[in-house]
């Protein structure tokens, strides 16, 4: 089990919690969700596949580049490359998803798998 899905688990059972415990005490519990959870979602965000036509990925400031995973177009399975701030038409017209970079190889966008 890749530690996506481990995630994916943890945040399902917290959120489940929560919601358990608002449930017993009439609403006098937290209804929002709690920092483990929203740490977990922002994880989670940080491995999710963007279309190209939604967003492009920002270089941070001072940087000439970042590295992000690419799909689509002649790449069929995820690849890594650096993005540079000005090549964003190749990334256009070559991909389809980006994301940032991650220490393991993701899985293909689910649209597309």
């Amino acid at each position: 089990m890749c530690d996506r899905e481990l995630l994916q688990q943890a945040l399902e059972a917290l959120t489940a919690y929560r919601e358990l415990l608002y449930q017993k005490t009439n609403g006098c519990a937290f209804a929002a969700p709690c920092a483990p959870e929203l740490a977990i979602e922002a994880a989670l965000s940080r491995s999710e596949w963007v279309p190209v036509a939604e967003r492009l990925p920002v270089v941070p400031e001072g940087q000439r580049d970042v590295c992000i995973w690419v799909y689509g177009g002649q790449f069929k399975s995820p690849s890594w490359v650096y993005w540079l701030l000005d090549v964003s038409e190749q990334l256009t017209r070559h991909f389809t998803h980006w994301m940032y970079r991650q220490d393991d190889t993701p899985a293909p966008p689910r649209s597309e798998s």
